[in-house]
Protein backbone atom coordinates (compact mmCIF):
# COMPACT_ATOMS: atom_id res chain seq x y z
CA UNK A 1 0.00 0.00 0.00
CA UNK A 2 2.78 2.31 0.93
CA UNK A 3 4.47 1.50 -2.36
CA UNK A 4 1.21 2.18 -4.23
CA UNK A 5 0.80 5.61 -2.58
CA UNK A 6 4.34 6.65 -3.35
CA UNK A 7 3.94 5.52 -6.97
CA UNK A 8 0.62 7.34 -7.17
CA UNK A 9 2.21 10.50 -5.76
CA UNK A 10 5.13 10.17 -8.12
CA UNK A 11 2.77 9.64 -11.06
CA UNK A 12 0.68 12.66 -10.11
CA UNK A 13 3.79 14.82 -9.75
CA UNK A 14 5.03 13.64 -13.13
CA UNK A 15 1.65 14.33 -14.72
CA UNK A 16 1.66 17.83 -13.18
CA UNK A 17 5.10 18.57 -14.59
CA UNK A 18 4.06 17.39 -18.03
CA UNK A 19 0.90 19.51 -17.90
CA UNK A 20 2.91 22.53 -16.76
CA UNK A 21 5.38 22.03 -19.57
CA UNK A 22 2.56 21.72 -22.10
CA UNK A 23 0.91 24.98 -20.96
CA UNK A 24 4.24 26.81 -20.94
CA UNK A 25 4.99 25.56 -24.42
CA UNK A 26 1.52 26.58 -25.59
CA UNK A 27 1.99 30.05 -24.12
CA UNK A 28 5.39 30.38 -25.79
CA UNK A 29 3.91 29.28 -29.11
CA UNK A 30 1.13 31.84 -28.81
CA UNK A 31 3.65 34.57 -28.04
CA UNK A 32 5.81 33.60 -31.00
CA UNK A 33 2.76 33.65 -33.26
CA UNK A 34 1.87 37.16 -32.09
CA UNK A 35 5.44 38.35 -32.73
CA UNK A 36 5.37 36.84 -36.20
CA UNK A 37 2.21 38.80 -37.03
CA UNK A 38 3.75 42.14 -36.02
CA UNK A 39 5.57 43.93 -38.80
CA UNK A 40 9.31 44.02 -38.15
CA UNK A 41 10.67 47.50 -37.54
CA UNK A 42 14.26 47.96 -38.47
CA UNK A 43 16.36 48.83 -35.46
CA UNK A 44 18.17 52.11 -36.06
CA UNK A 45 21.01 53.55 -34.13
CA UNK A 46 20.66 57.09 -32.74
CA UNK A 47 23.09 58.27 -35.41
CA UNK A 48 20.97 56.75 -38.18
CA UNK A 49 17.84 58.32 -36.70
CA UNK A 50 19.51 61.73 -36.56
CA UNK A 51 20.66 61.34 -40.14
CA UNK A 52 17.12 60.45 -41.23
CA UNK A 53 15.73 63.54 -39.45
CA UNK A 54 18.43 65.66 -41.08
CA UNK A 55 17.55 64.28 -44.50
CA UNK A 56 13.85 65.04 -43.95
CA UNK A 57 14.73 68.57 -42.86
CA UNK A 58 16.92 69.02 -45.91
CA UNK A 59 14.13 67.84 -48.22
CA UNK A 60 11.66 70.28 -46.63
CA UNK A 61 14.17 73.12 -46.96
CA UNK A 62 14.96 72.23 -50.58
CA UNK A 63 11.25 72.19 -51.39
CA UNK A 64 10.58 75.51 -49.63
CA UNK A 65 13.50 77.17 -51.43
CA UNK A 66 12.69 75.45 -54.76
CA UNK A 67 16.31 74.42 -55.18
CA UNK A 68 17.57 73.05 -58.49
CA UNK A 69 19.42 69.71 -58.49
CA UNK A 70 22.74 71.55 -58.79
CA UNK A 71 21.84 73.79 -55.83
CA UNK A 72 20.78 70.74 -53.78
CA UNK A 73 24.16 69.12 -54.37
CA UNK A 74 26.06 72.26 -53.33
CA UNK A 75 23.72 72.85 -50.37
CA UNK A 76 24.37 69.28 -49.12
CA UNK A 77 28.14 69.79 -49.46
CA UNK A 78 27.92 72.97 -47.37
CA UNK A 79 25.85 71.25 -44.68
CA UNK A 80 28.15 68.23 -44.56
CA UNK A 81 31.18 70.50 -44.22
CA UNK A 82 29.44 72.36 -41.42
CA UNK A 83 28.56 69.08 -39.66
CA UNK A 84 32.16 67.86 -39.93
CA UNK A 85 33.50 71.08 -38.42
CA UNK A 86 30.90 70.93 -35.63
CA UNK A 87 31.93 67.35 -34.85
CA UNK A 88 35.51 68.54 -34.42
CA UNK A 89 34.29 70.96 -31.73
CA UNK A 90 33.33 68.06 -29.46
CA UNK A 91 36.90 67.99 -28.21
CA UNK A 92 36.88 71.68 -27.21
CA UNK A 93 36.30 71.73 -23.46
CA UNK A 94 35.94 75.48 -22.94
CA UNK A 95 32.23 76.20 -23.36
CA UNK A 96 32.65 79.85 -24.40
CA UNK A 97 35.26 78.93 -26.99
CA UNK A 98 33.07 76.10 -28.34
CA UNK A 99 30.06 78.43 -28.62
CA UNK A 100 32.10 81.10 -30.41
CA UNK A 101 33.59 78.63 -32.88
CA UNK A 102 30.17 77.09 -33.42
CA UNK A 103 28.72 80.52 -34.20
CA UNK A 104 31.54 81.20 -36.66
CA UNK A 105 30.96 77.85 -38.41
CA UNK A 106 27.22 78.57 -38.74
CA UNK A 107 27.86 82.08 -40.09
CA UNK A 108 30.39 80.76 -42.60
CA UNK A 109 27.94 78.10 -43.82
CA UNK A 110 25.13 80.67 -43.98
CA UNK A 111 27.24 82.95 -46.21
CA UNK A 112 28.01 80.07 -48.55
CA UNK A 113 24.34 79.08 -48.72
CA UNK A 114 23.18 82.63 -49.41
CA UNK A 115 25.81 82.91 -52.17
CA UNK A 116 24.29 79.99 -54.08
CA UNK A 117 20.67 81.26 -53.86
CA UNK A 118 18.88 83.59 -56.27
CA UNK A 119 17.08 86.72 -55.02
CA UNK A 120 13.70 85.00 -54.46
CA UNK A 121 15.34 82.10 -52.64
CA UNK A 122 17.33 84.52 -50.47
CA UNK A 123 14.08 86.13 -49.28
CA UNK A 124 12.59 82.73 -48.49
CA UNK A 125 15.80 81.71 -46.69
CA UNK A 126 15.69 84.88 -44.58
CA UNK A 127 12.04 84.25 -43.63
CA UNK A 128 12.71 80.61 -42.76
CA UNK A 129 15.64 81.60 -40.54
CA UNK A 130 13.52 84.21 -38.73
CA UNK A 131 10.73 81.67 -38.18
CA UNK A 132 13.24 79.19 -36.81
CA UNK A 133 14.55 81.71 -34.30
CA UNK A 134 10.98 82.51 -33.21
CA UNK A 135 10.19 78.80 -32.71
CA UNK A 136 13.33 78.10 -30.70
CA UNK A 137 13.45 80.53 -27.77
CA UNK A 138 16.44 80.06 -25.53
CA UNK A 139 18.72 79.13 -28.42
CA UNK A 140 21.68 81.39 -29.12
CA UNK A 141 20.50 84.46 -30.97
CA UNK A 142 16.83 83.90 -30.17
CA UNK A 143 14.94 86.73 -28.47
CA UNK A 144 14.00 86.22 -24.82
CA UNK A 145 10.52 86.73 -23.48
CA UNK A 146 10.03 89.95 -21.58
CA UNK A 147 10.75 89.32 -17.91
CA UNK A 148 12.53 86.00 -18.60
CA UNK A 149 15.77 85.47 -16.70
CA UNK A 150 19.00 86.36 -18.47
CA UNK A 151 21.25 83.43 -19.32
CA UNK A 152 23.49 82.83 -16.33
CA UNK A 153 21.30 84.94 -14.02
CA UNK A 154 20.86 83.90 -10.42
CA UNK A 155 17.44 82.75 -9.24
CA UNK A 156 15.07 85.61 -8.78
CA UNK A 157 16.91 87.97 -11.15
CA UNK A 158 14.88 89.12 -14.14
CA UNK A 159 15.52 91.07 -17.31
CA UNK A 160 15.21 94.82 -16.87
Amino acid sequence: MKQFTSRLGLGLALAGLIALGATTTAAERAERAQRAQRPERPERSPGAQAEARGQQGFERMAEALKLSEEQKTKFREILRGQADKMRELRDVTDRAERQEKSRQIREEADKKIVALLNAEQKETWKKLREERVQRAPGQPGAPRREGAPRPGAQRGQRNP
